[in-house]
Parts: C-alpha cells; sequence; structure tokens
C-alpha cells in the first residue's frame, strides 16, 4: 500500500534490527505492529522519539487495551489503529500526519 502511494517503505524483520540510532535518523514515519515478540510498538517509539521527537507513529493492534490509551496520552506523536485496517483510513492517516508534521520526505518505515 505504501508503496502505492510512492513513499520509500523500509522495512525490517526484528525491533532490535530497526532501533539502529542510524536507521531512525531516516525515518519520517512509522507504522509498526503494537504486538511484537520481544518488544512492543510503544518501545520502538520511544526510541525514534528519543532521537526524533516529532516524527508521528502509527501503531497497528488487533484490539485497542484500555492501558494503552493511557500510554498513549503520554505520547503525543503516537496513534493507534485496530485491525482491520482497510486502505482508505491508512492512506489518508499517512497523509494527515505526513502533511501536518514538517519535513516529510516520501519514507515511512514498516514493522
Amino acid at each position: 500500500m505504501l508503496h502505492e502511494d510512492g513513499h520509500r517503505v523500509v522495512e525490517c524483520s526484528s525491533v532490535s534490527g530497526l532501533a539502529e540510532l542510524q536507521r531512525l535518523q531516516e525515518v519520517d514515519i512509522l507504522v509498526c505492529a503494537h504486538d511484537m515478540p520481544v518488544e512492543n510498538g510503544l518501545w520502538l517509539v520511544d526510541r525514534l522519539h528519543a532521537v526524533r521527537p516529532a516524527v508521528p507513529a502509527i501503531l497497528v493492534a488487533p484490539y485497542r487495551p484500555v492501558a494503552l490509551d493511557d500510554e498513549l496520552a503520554t505520547r503525543p506523536f503516537a496513534w493507534l489503529v485496530e485491525k482491520p485496517v482497510d486502505y482508505d483510513t491508512m492512506h489518508w492517516l499517512i497523509h494527515e500526519l505526513t502533511q501536518r508534521f514538517s519535513g516529510f520526505a516520501g519514507n515511512a518505515t514498516v514493522h
């Protein structure tokens, strides 16, 4: 989907692979799963925001845990979308976030 919209997508197979600061500095928007085997999406958002605090992050989850709302409230540049996510919703959200925050260069990261 992101490729179709003209974004350059950087993929990785593990959180540890993406968490290298050099790679995080290339990210203009982060799209990742909230539930991951070793760490969760909030951990990755925190690593990203340590070096690029205003980069928007979209977490994708199969449901919306109430505790996650409290966690997201402390992270103003992170949003959660529930699966299944339809193309139009994700396209609209990515477009809105990348237009709202300066410095977007058409790069997205998907985990």
